[in-house]
């Protein structure tokens, strides 16, 4: 094999648009439909005629109608043997390799009721098997390629072979057959069925798990890693002359690559763990990451059908996602930094940000398409979190405590003053002259800075637990207590601040912000808001769990951004008094440790990559005249009756159209009680009832409760009173 070879590392989204201030992240590779029923482990899928073939490869196949992608009905099932690990349809038969039962054949002209017909037993295994007109070609790890003739279903007739170890996936272009094996792939010229030829043998990665071949392209997909379970890799040739082909580039992938697809100049990835990923392939020399879809993972088997990209995923059931804006949101900038970059503040054309061992970094983000380094100060600890108030940047310094530095040069800033804390300094809010330090097991010191040369501690707030994040509004202090809680205080008085009440969420509280009467509190599981009433009582509104560590969030006018540590950021639209609604991902970097905006830009503190500027999400569009009438709601409740209750209520709720449904109860310190449904469930009107009692059969105690019914596009909540 001749090598012309290019060696592209694509961990991030690149080519940045500039003006790119504001992206539609809805419109961003937004999933249509998702089965999470677990009903299938699906490994292949297969679109024909309107009906959807999926092979579970434990329960055989599972037949639905695709006529709305939005709403797929299942029609019928097919079983009766024990492991399948490939499908393809032609017409209304299904050919199946079965692990254990050979080459068979399924009659699905009624897809209520499909049945075998024809059975081709072996003494070995089958893998996989693709179909090109009336010829089928499987694989067997054990024994190589086989070539049958289908042109009469019920009857398939044995072509050809080709005897080797570890035949695995395999694709069809034209006459040639690609076959991956552990460490190479197998091109095969099938001109004659009977007599498979081997055309040549390349060895494109360590690991080869997928290969797709399209008009003169060979796309090989794998891992480098021991088992195949390290980094990925992407091998894109030149097949046009399959007897020497040509390596035209080898693309690093964060994780292994285990499904492919293709749809004009672009490539669908999947990977293991972490998601779905668009490449350009439009240079196949140069080929470039464009897009990723992080939570879509574990994916078997890719299919494109129109705008359309139905994904089996053999642990996630099956998905749906609108490809029709296959382009992610790219950077705007970025700036590699000293250390860790871990908090930020941003004030006009100043960036400045805390970079852990990094001390703190001056940057100057005038042109958010090119910051640029201005100065930085080493700190004496671990600079973890800034605010900046006039010409001095205060640092949350972890074992250092409170440090100031002057950045009134931003070239040179320099330490200016400093105060040990008792405890660990990781975060820092300012008001006037003072800074209110969540100081770990210091609960919050509150220090005059007024002098900043010499910061003076003048009052302290003890806390139970570790104070990690704090924020002010009017004379009410609010403290992200780690595992003690949300905490409100009286600061009227500064110099002895009063604690009023606690609210225990029993997970970890990490930040708090406030709007109005709303505290949302970022937990390590989520987000949850907070109402704080007229007699200053704190009580669960909404909780939102997240099935990735959180690390940061941001609240804007109109949306929060919430921060994990795999590097996403979620997107939420958030207005009073309407519950929070997830519209979009951002795929970033390395790590959201902080995250800021200047109301025209996302700027997040990137761990190990520094600074990255990102496009925020776009306003929703005002000026709607009053009368326009409001859009649906997806997921209404109806009633809830009787309210108060004993033992027994009743939910009814409406959906406007099939979708998977939660309906569950949770406490107001936003812990969950008990689910009473999970499920698809048709457009409608239904009905749940609710007996009192938790997930382990035990009567609650009486009190206020929140019932939420949750679907695909939206959900609705109310309280509901138990009263014995």
């Amino acid at each position: 094999m001749r090598r012309i070879l290019a060696v592209v590392t694509l961990l991030v989204l690149v080519t940045p648009i500039l003006g790119q201030d504001c992206f539609e992240f809805a419109d961003y590779l937004p999933v249509v439909f998702e089965d999470e029923s677990y009903d299938c482990d699906p490994v292949t899928v297969d679109l024909v005629d309107g009906i959807l073939y999926l092979d579970c490869v434990f329960d055989g196949l599972s037949l639905w109608d695709f006529s709305d992608p939005s709403a797929p009905s299942p029609l019928g099932t097919w079983g009766g043997i024990d492991y399948t690990d490939a499908a393809a349809v032609v017409g209304t038969h299904c050919f199946i390799a079965g692990r254990e039962d050979g080459l068979l054949v399924v009659d699905c002209s009624d897809p209520a009721a499909p049945f075998t017909v024809a059975q081709v037993s072996t003494l070995f295994p089958f893998h996989h098997l693709e179909i090109q007109g009336d010829l089928a070609y499987v694989t067997s790890r054990d024994y190589g390629l086989f070539i049958y003739d289908i042109s009469e279903p019920r009857d398939p007739v044995g072509m050809g072979a080709y005897p080797y170890l570890y035949a695995d996936q395999c694709c069809v272009d034209g006459q040639f057959v690609y076959v991956t094996g552990y460490d190479d792939v197998r091109i095969f010229d099938v001109s004659d069925p009977g007599a498979p030829v081997l055309a040549s043998t390349i060895v494109p990665l360590e690991n080869n798990h997928f290969v797709l071949a399209d008009d003169g392209l060979l796309f090989v997909g794998g891992s480098v890693g021991l088992g195949g379970v390290g980094a990925g890799r992407l091998s894109v040739l030149d097949v046009s002359d399959p007897a020497v082909p040509v390596e035209l580039a080898v693309i690093d992938m964060p994780d292994a690559v285990t499904a492919l697809a293709r749809t004009g100049d672009l490539v669908l990835a999947a990977t293991n763990e972490t998601g779905l990923m668009v490449v350009d392939v439009a240079d196949a020399d140069h080929p470039r990451l464009v897009g990723q879809r992080r939570d879509i993972s574990w994916t078997d088997d890719i299919l494109i059908t129109d705008d359309l990209a139905i994904t089996a995923q053999f642990w996630d059931g099956w998905t749906v996602v609108d490809i029709s804006q296959p382009l992610g949101p790219s950077p705007v900038g970025s700036a590699a930094l000293a250390g860790r970059a871990t908090g930020l503040h941003v004030t006009g054309d100043r960036t400045y940000v805390a970079g852990w061992e990094g001390g703190l970094s001056v940057v100057d983000t005038a042109d958010p398409t090119a910051p640029q380094l201005l100065g930085a100060a080493a700190t004496p600890g671990l600079a973890g979190h800034v605010a900046v108030q006039g010409d001095h940047a205060f640092v949350a310094d972890h074992h250092a405590g409170l440090t100031v530095v002057d950045v009134s040069q931003p070239a040179s800033p320099q330490v200016v003053g400093g105060l040990d804390t008792s405890g660990e300094a990781v975060h820092v809010t300012l008001s006037g002259a003072l800074a209110y330090v969540c100081d770990g097991i210091g609960g919050v010191q509150v220090v005059d800075i007024s002098m900043p040369t010499a910061p003076a501690l003048v009052g302290n707030l003890d806390t139970p637990y570790l104070a990690k994040g704090t924020a002010l509004q009017g004379s009410r202090l609010f403290v992200a207590d780690g595992y003690g809680g949300l905490i409100m205080a009286d600061a009227t008085n500064p110099t002895a601040p009063v604690a009023l009440t606690a609210l225990d969420l029993e997970v970890n509280c990490l930040g708090v912000e406030v709007r109005n009467d709303a505290v949302l509190v970022l937990t390590s599981e989520g987000v949850a808001v907070v109402k704080r009433t007229e007699d200053d009582q704190l009580l669960v509104d909404e909780f939102i769990t997240v099935d990735t560590p959180v690390r940061s969030f941001r609240l804007t006018e109109e949306h929060l951004y919430l921060g994990l540590t795999d590097g996403d950021i979620l997107v939420y639209r958030y207005q009073v008094p309407d519950p929070l609604v997830q519209i979009g991902v951002i795929p970033a970097r390395d790590g959201a440790n902080d995250l800021a905006t200047d109301g025209e830009l996302l700027y997040v503190a990137d761990r190990e990559a520094g600074l990255t500027i990102l496009p925020r999400q776009c306003r929703d569009i005002t000026g709607v005249a009053p009368e326009t009438p409001a859009p649906p709601v997806g997921v209404t409740i109806t009633a809830l009756a009787p309210n108060p209750f004993n033992p027994r209520t009743t939910c009814r709720f409406s959906l406007d159209r099939r979708q998977q449904v939660s309906v569950a109860v949770f406490d107001l310190r936003g812990r969950r009680v008990r689910e009473l449904v999970r499920g698809v469930r048709a457009a409608g009107d239904h009905s749940v009832d609710w007996d009192g009692r938790d997930a382990a059969g035990r009567g609650v105690p009486s009190g206020v409760y929140l019932l939420q019914v949750r679907g695909d596009n939206g959900r609705d909540g109310r309280r509901i009173s138990l009263i014995k």
